[in-house]
C-alpha cells in the first residue's frame, strides 16, 4: 500500500498498531493490533462509528482485543517489524474501498470496514457490530463529504465540534436566564 495515500489519522493508527505489536513482542502486526489503535484514537471516526452503532460496545470490544492479544504468541528480539498477511488483505481492501467510495486517500473508515472478514470480523458481530450498521453510521457521521485531503476526520461533524446546541441546552435549563430584554421576546 502506497502510504502517501492514506491520511494523517490513518498514518497514525498505523504507527500505534506497530508500537502495540512492539510492546507486546508480537513478530506481525496483525488485525487486531491496528483494531486496538483505531478504537483508542483520540478524535477518530471508529469510536463515532461503533457509537452509532452500538452505544456502550467499544469498552467491551477493546477488553476482548486485548485479551486475544495477550493470548498470542511473544517473539524475543525485534517484534512489530512485519505486517501479517490478514492486515496486507485490511489494506488492500481499504484502499479498493476509498476507490469505490470515489475518495483519494484511505481513511480509519476505509480500513474499519475492510476488517469484517477473519478473526476481527467475528470478534466485531460477536460485539453486535455488521457491516452494514457500520456502513449506515459511516453515513451519518461522514455525510456526503468525500475523503480529499489528508485530514478528513477533522470536517467530520464540525457543527457538534464547533457550536452548541441552544435548543438542547435550553431543554436541560442550562442556559442563563435573560432579562431586561422583555421588549424582545
Amino acid at each position: 500500500m502506497n502510504q502517501e495515500k492514506l491520511t494523517n489519522k490513518a498514518m497514525e493508527a498505523l504507527g500505534e498498531a506497530q508500537s502495540l505489536a512492539q510492546s507486546m513482542e508480537h513478530q506481525n502486526i496483525e488485525p487486531l493490533h491496528l483494531l486496538s489503535a483505531l478504537l483508542k484514537q483520540d478524535g477518530g471516526v471508529v469510536p463515532a462509528l461503533l457509537s452509532g452503532v452500538k452505544a456502550g460496545c467499544e469498552k467491551a470490544l477493546a477488553a476482548e482485543i486485548e485479551s486475544r492479544l495477550a493470548a498470542k504468541p511473544k517473539v524475543k528480539g525485534e517484534g512489530g517489524k512485519y505486517v501479517s498477511r490478514e492486515l496486507s488483505q485490511v489494506f488492500i481492501d481499504a484502499e479498493k474501498l476509498s476507490k469505490e467510495m470515489q475518495d483519494e486517500f484511505v481513511s480509519c473508515e476505509h480500513m474499519f470496514l475492510s476488517m469484517f472478514s477473519g478473526d476481527t470480523g467475528e470478534l466485531l458481530q460477536k460485539c453486535g457490530v455488521t457491516a452494514d450498521a457500520a456502513k449506515k453510521a459511516l453515513a451519518s457521521v461522514r455525510g456526503a463529504s468525500r475523503v480529499t485531503d489528508r485530514d478528513p476526520e477533522g470536517k467530520y461533524n464540525a457543527l457538534e465540534k464547533y457550536g452548541q446546541d441552544l435548543t438542547a441546552l435550553a431543554a436541560a435549563g442550562k442556559l442563563d436566564p435573560v432579562i431586561d430584554r422583555d421588549e424582545e421576546i
